[in-house]
């Protein structure tokens, strides 16, 4: 047999009980605001502001960044070219060459951003030993006549088959800017400027968007080849740096970015900087142009202000430091992961489900790799 169920009444003194209770909790006063007793004074701020401003703690990060950058900048290569000190009284008349020296790569994109203002190159440079070629600084400063810089706010997302550098064309360069090297020649600064961020590796290939085949035919206009990935020297780069050496004899290289430029030119004279173009003709040729690059520093992305440590580190104010966290991978293409990483320029024929995608044979083993 089945046991009956049967619904249990609550009863009247129960519900006129029940009743009361929200009648309180309706129209009495918030208990909690008057009966704290004891706790009335009690401060529950856990964090207590240190400064009288926002102003105040925005100085001391500047300050903090410009001691970090000052520690953390490497010093990469100096052949007897650091610390620079002019004659008394004079300055060191110098070119800085590059169309984000205008413009620098301070952090990456996703989740960091700066808003609150950003030192300029010229700006860092302006009360140092060292004086900056003016018609260069006007020449990179105009988009017009020297071409759109990196956005450092853009995702990768929507370049993921090959990504502009924006280098400026040599072509752009006219005689009068050519001429004004030689009132600062002292020493030519290139910086070589790489953005990067989350969301996506950086592109294996330098190829356009809705490119049909994998062929120069859709390269990038700036780019050396169709199959050269973000982290090489492109056209432009290689055009601009032959250009440099035909004009200055002390030449120091400045890597801006988080992913780090292949900078085997500087003591490999077989390197296609020196035979693009059929720029020099003989090993010995090649390596009197590689003898120029005297310096190289890696400043990566140094927040609003940290390129204010730049010249304090090559007058020899402070020293650097920094040592690399990371090996320099000479030629990315000779590290066995290299074919695991990236798209490797999928056409949208070739895509899975209609998605990009990257497969990692390593799995989890994969490691970190900058690139």
């Amino acid at each position: 047999m089945h046991k009956k169920h049967t619904k249990k009444r609550v009863p009247a003194w129960a519900k006129c009980v029940l009743a009361a209770v929200l009648a309180a909790c309706l129209f009495a006063p918030n208990l909690a605001t008057t009966n704290r007793g004891a706790f009335a004074d009690a401060n529950y701020n856990y964090f207590e502001f240190g400064y009288p401003s926002a102003a105040a703690m925005l100085a001391d990060a500047n300050s903090l960044n410009q001691e970090i950058c000052e520690e953390g900048f490497t010093l990469l290569k100096n052949d007897g070219l650091l610390p620079m000190t002019p004659p008394s009284g004079q300055k060191i008349k110098a070119s800085a060459f590059g169309n984000n020296s205008a413009s620098l790569i301070y952090c990456g994109f996703g989740s960091s951003d700066n808003w609150k203002g950003e030192t300029s190159v010229y700006d860092a440079f302006a009360p140092s030993v060292f004086e900056l070629n003016p018609t260069l600084k006007a020449f990179y400063n105009d988009s017009g006549k020297s071409g759109a810089k990196i956005n450092p706010h853009a995702s990768i997302d929507n370049y993921r088959m090959g990504m502009d550098i924006l280098e400026t064309p040599r072509s752009a360069y006219t005689s009068d800017i050519i001429g004004s090297y030689q009132n600062y020649n002292d020493l030519a600064i290139v910086f070589l400027t790489r953005t990067a961020g989350e969301g996506s590796d950086l592109p294996t290939t330098s190829l356009q968007r809705g490119f049909a085949e994998r062929s120069d035919a859709y390269k990038l206009s700036g780019a050396r080849h169709w199959d050269d990935h973000y982290l090489q020297l492109d056209k432009n780069e290689v055009d601009m740096l032959q250009m440099v050496m035909d004009n200055f004899d002390k030449i120091m290289v400045v890597v801006n970015g988080s992913s780090y430029v292949e900078l085997g030119f500087l003591d490999d004279p077989a390197h296609y900087l020196y035979t693009d173009n059929g720029y020099t003709g003989s090993t010995a040729a090649a390596e009197a142009k590689m003898a120029k690059f005297k310096a190289a520093i890696n400043v990566n992305m140094p927040g609003s202000n940290g390129i204010l440590a730049l010249p304090r580190i090559m007058d020899g104010t402070v020293n650097p430091s920094g040592h690399l966290v990371d090996t320099f991978v000479r030629d990315m293409k000779n590290d066995p992961t290299y074919k695991n990483q990236g798209l490797s320029g999928l056409t949208e024929a070739e895509l899975r489900y209609g998605e990009y995608y990257v497969h990692y044979d390593e799995d989890i083993y994969m490691g970190y790799r900058y690139y």
